[in-house]
């Protein structure tokens, strides 16, 4: 999506072949009811470019990667990571977003502007294309819902190939990359050719810090403003939020280098490795694996969203529709349950409230039938999710003074409720 803004009873068949004798007090209702592998050793740097540099290149320097200084984020960096008001009337941002569903295997994005794709199952890449024609999108927002993260979970790279840990297969010379390993989070930049420097390297242990079922909406953010050659990368992902301004960072707007492998601008704002710019201006994103190497894979990641806009200034909203919760009715149904064992009636009750919940999923009863009889339990702000009926688990309770004998001798009424999702 792109946007441009100016600022009669049923009868159950019971499991022990006798059946739930079926005059509820529902019928008081109106008539509707009727390339590396994970084995490498994470230190060895195994991409062409990290063994050897260009004919002409400065010698490499024996150093230990720099680390990129971070700092307690300020009031501007933090900004970055919340939903921004609507810019002034005069100021147009274009924002493209489309989700990617890995449990379901199904997307909605446009691959013409973000090209996503299943290979292993639960593992996707999406390559995002940050100028279409006349559309020169300048911020990339990934919002990914994350449970218990193992190994390479996320991932963003600047390069098709970049595999983690630093460096690409030598495709082009804006390589930056960030990725998740477990719960910490790894950003590395390009290869600094004139002082022969691998990579800038910076990480965060704590990056990832799930709520109490263990997950959580990763938020990640990448743009770089028209005129710089700074990068900016912010991670929040429920633990300590990390920002990294760079000029060897996240790229757009490079150009071939006039002065050959020894250019000083090599790997800021012009690139030898990829002359033709065949990458120019595309961002990538590995959902339970890294964007270059599908061996180097990891889980955690339930569904995603991708937003692209032209305002790097502008922060969206989550793209992320808010996960369904439980709403279970205060009151409680009866029906009339033959007579037999306690565990048996128990049974039966279970099966019939399984059953008339079913009558909702199937569409035989409606949305206002459910709350003709229930009513509306729903959180403020959230509405009923059609088809999402479910019984309430343990809800049946004898009532045997209430209605006894309703269906013959040692049979009385059970309570038990359905409960519905919201969203």
């Amino acid at each position: 999506m792109i946007t441009t803004t100016t600022t009669p009873t049923p009868v159950f068949s019971l499991a022990r072949g006798r059946r739930v004798c079926g005059l509820l007090t529902l019928l008081a209702l109106a008539a509707p009811l009727a390339a590396c592998d994970a084995g490498d050793d994470l230190d060895d740097l195994d991409d062409a470019e990290a063994l050897a540099f260009d004919v002409g290149a400065p010698p490499r320097i024996a150093a230990a990667p720099a680390e990129i200084p971070t700092e307690a984020l300020s009031e501007e960096e933090l900004a970055l990571m919340a939903p921004t008001p609507a810019p002034a009337a005069n100021h147009s941002n274009v924002v493209y977003e489309c989700d990617i569903d890995v449990l379901n295997a199904t997307t909605n994005c446009n691959p013409v502007l973000v090209d996503a794709n299943e290979h292993d199952p639960g593992e996707w890449t999406a390559t995002a294309h940050m100028q279409i024609k006349s559309t020169k999108y300048r911020r990339m927002d990934v919002f990914a819902e994350i449970c218990d993260p193992s190994e390479y979970a996320l991932s963003l790279a600047d390069s098709p190939s970049a595999n983690g840990w630093g460096g690409d297969s030598g495709q082009t010379d804006h390589d930056a990359e960030m990725h998740f390993y477990g719960a910490g989070a790894h950003f590395f930049s390009t290869t600094d050719y004139a002082h022969g420097v691998f990579a800038n390297h910076s990480s965060l242990g704590g990056a990832f810090v799930g709520d109490g079922d263990g997950c959580q909406v990763v938020h990640t953010v990448t743009y770089q403003e028209l005129g710089s050659e700074v990068g900016v990368l912010s991670i929040d992902g429920g633990g300590s939020p990390l920002t990294i301004r760079d000029d060897r960072g996240f790229q757009l707007d490079t150009a071939a280098c006039g002065g050959g492998a020894a250019d000083p601008a090599r790997g800021i704002s012009c690139d030898h490795e990829d002359a033709g710019l065949a990458h120019d201006n595309t961002w990538h994103v590995g959902l339970n694996r890294t964007v270059g190497s599908g061996s180097r894979d990891g889980s955690g990641v339930e569904r995603a969203c991708v937003v692209l806009s032209t305002d790097p200034g502008v922060a969206p909203e989550s793209c992320l529709d808010p996960e369904p919760v439980s709403a279970e009715p205060e009151g409680t149904w009866k029906f009339c349950i033959a007579a037999g064992t306690p565990a048996e009636m128990e049974a039966d009750c279970e099966a019939g409230g399984h059953g008339w919940a079913g009558l909702f999923g199937d569409n035989t009863y409606t949305t206002q039938d459910y709350l003709n009889m229930w009513g509306n339990n729903c959180p403020q702000g959230t509405s009923l999710v059609p088809n999402s009926q479910y019984y309430v688990a343990n809800s049946c309770n004898p009532l045997p003074n209430v209605g006894a004998g309703c269906g013959g001798p040692g049979s009385f009424n059970y309570e038990y409720k359905v409960g519905v999702l919201c969203q």
